[in-house]
């Protein structure tokens, strides 16, 4: 099955598409299903509910669909998170989309019997009452229309104002203060904590990426290669500032920077100083991996996020999509 034809079979069954993905309701409970390769033979189905969901919920329905001889599947909590579930569903071509089908009626009826509820208030203005659908925040959750569509919009217009006015000079100055701010707390735990956390260098290309936002930097595809230059330049930041502190302490004294540097060059040897950046870059690398779904934003993620939320609305005024009737 190759993605015109996983498309079509959603269509058909009344899903709304949006390239890998579909999106549909089953019982009153909106879900996701993405195609997954070039060849799809799997399936990705998630939801996310308002209640945490007990582990016994989910022991249910793998018993289910291994009663009704659906194999190549699997089912659990997305990102250890009790309030989204994940299904994967694998699969012959001729088979695959039945099974589907069919998984979706059983987690639809297991949700119902424990009483677990759908989202009821809208990601966007946290009021209740909503009257669409849509993929928010990397879920198929209930939403306003006219949040949506404000939200979509009013990002599509200030990445084009970002694009049209940004300037990537005083963006990377601002990267460089976010990134040293960011930095602090880590020189603060090692000074009078002696310790090194390592989820604290991810503050660091954070901080850089926010600051190059707040700088008004153009948002563009090198965004993400400025953020980890800058985080990895940190470490010297974190380095010298040590080695300064160091200096203060035992001398009493309080020398200028550049001679600091100086003599820190002229004291280490290669080898030293290798060893000595070396567990200061892997936590960097870390906070890197950590940050990196926020710090590869840019301009296009942006406005691509905005053009899936609007193509991904369903406006519920006819009938839900009920798949019972496919899957028997």
């Amino acid at each position: 099955m190759n993605l015109q034809e996983f498309a079509s079979h959603a269509q058909a069954s009344g899903m709304i598409v949006v390239d890998e993905m579909a999106y549909g309701e089953v019982q009153g409970y909106p879900f996701a299903i993405k195609a997954k390769g070039k060849d799809i033979r799997c399936m990705n189905i998630s939801y996310k509910v308002e209640d945490r969901v007990p582990a016994k919920v989910i022991k249910n329905i793998k018993n289910t669909i291994k009663m009704q001889g659906i194999t190549g599947c699997n089912v659990y909590f997305i990102n250890n998170n009790r309030q989204m579930i994940g299904v994967t569903c694998a699969g012959a071509e001729t088979t695959l989309w039945n099974h589907v089908f069919a998984i979706l009626s059983i987690v639809a009826k297991s949700l119902a019997e424990q009483g677990i509820r759908v989202p009821n208030v809208c990601p966007i203005c946290k009021q209740g009452l909503c009257d669409s659908l849509a993929d928010v925040g990397g879920a198929y959750v209930p939403v306003h229309k006219q949040c949506c569509e404000n939200m979509s919009y009013n990002t599509m217009a200030a990445t084009e104002a970002n694009q049209n006015s940004g300037n990537m000079a005083v963006g990377i100055l601002g990267a460089i203060i976010g990134g040293t701010i960011a930095a602090i707390p880590t020189i603060l735990t090692i000074v009078y904590m002696e310790m090194i956390f390592a989820i604290l260098y991810a503050l660091i290309p954070l901080g850089a990426y926010h600051g190059y936002r707040l700088c008004k930097g153009k948002m563009n595809k090198a965004v993400l290669g400025i953020v980890i230059v800058i985080a990895v330049l940190e470490i010297f930041v974190v380095q010298q500032t040590l080695w300064y502190i160091s200096v203060v302490e035992y001398y009493g004294i309080w020398p200028n920077v550049i001679e600091t540097i100086v003599s820190f060059y002229e004291w280490i040897t290669l080898d030293e100083l290798i060893a000595d950046l070396a567990q200061p870059a892997i936590f960097t690398a870390l906070g890197i991996y950590i940050s990196y779904g926020q710090i590869r934003q840019n301009n296009l993620t942006q406005e691509r996020r905005a053009h899936v939320v609007l193509r991904s609305l369903y406006v519920k005024n006819s009938a839900v999509l009920n798949l019972n009737e496919k899957s028997e």
